[in-house]
């Protein structure tokens, strides 16, 4: 009942799971300016919270996913991300993104990779993706063991593809002539993540054969039978 948000949030001005239940209210009626004041107000909320010591710009500090009362956060953060993206505002739903994920890299329980792979290429930002997919390659090859109960953006279909796109942009933007790397990563991408192929070929109004299209390589899975070993599998 509405109403009885309303009256609590009389009583608790600044009570935050109150005004994030308010703005997906508002957010369903398509009030959208309503549904974000109420998303600022709960992120305020949070921030007249915080310790001195724990400051949101430094990347350092960390949330416990796994402690009920920090999750109104991460999920005002992540409206916040959506809502940014649906305003066109990309530089600062980067930076917004790269804080859920920051928060909780380990696991990203709101899926913050998910925006990362998308939002650095709006920001121009593609640097800080190619960075990081470096970070977590060089563990991969060198120290596995940073790795293990973490979330590897490298095993993501987003992030491989996303990673030959930047390194294309890279290699235009320094007017290389040859497109050697971004085209090993793309087939990387491909070898690794196959299905999406028929998927980019509908976006991008590409025919592809009807012999390729039915390959069993080529189907979408709900699995990981089909990602190339040398890329590993995610469990």
């Amino acid at each position: 009942d509405p109403e009885g948000f309303y009256n609590l949030l009389h009583r608790l001005s600044w009570h935050a799971d109150t005004l994030l239940q308010l703005s997906e209210l508002y957010r369903h009626r398509e009030e959208h300016a309503t549904a974000v004041d109420f998303v600022d107000r709960a992120l305020f909320t949070y921030e007249r919270a915080m310790l001195g010591a724990f400051n949101l710009t430094s990347g350092a500090n960390r949330l416990d996913f796994d402690h009920v009362e920090t999750r109104p956060f991460f999920l005002a953060v992540h409206r916040q991300v959506a809502d940014l993206q649906r305003r066109g505002c990309f530089r600062t739903a980067f930076e917004f993104g790269r804080l859920l994920y920051a928060l909780d890299p380990w696991t990203d329980p709101h899926g913050a990779l998910l925006h990362l792979d998308f939002l650095p290429f709006k920001a121009n930002q593609t640097e800080w993706l190619l960075s990081v997919w470096d970070v977590f390659a060089s563990w991969k090859k060198q120290e596995p063991a940073k790795l293990a109960n973490r979330m590897d953006p490298t095993l993501l279909p987003g992030w491989a593809y996303s990673r030959a796109l930047a390194l294309y942009v890279q290699e235009r933007s320094q007017k290389v002539k040859n497109h050697e790397e971004s085209t090993a990563a793309l087939v990387d991408a491909v070898e690794a993540f196959p299905p999406v192929v028929p998927l980019l070929a509908d976006k991008l109004d590409v025919s592809l054969p009807a012999t390729l299209r039915s390959h069993r390589i080529f189907r979408i899975e709900t699995d990981a039978r089909f990602v190339s070993s040398k890329h590993g599998t995610v469990s």
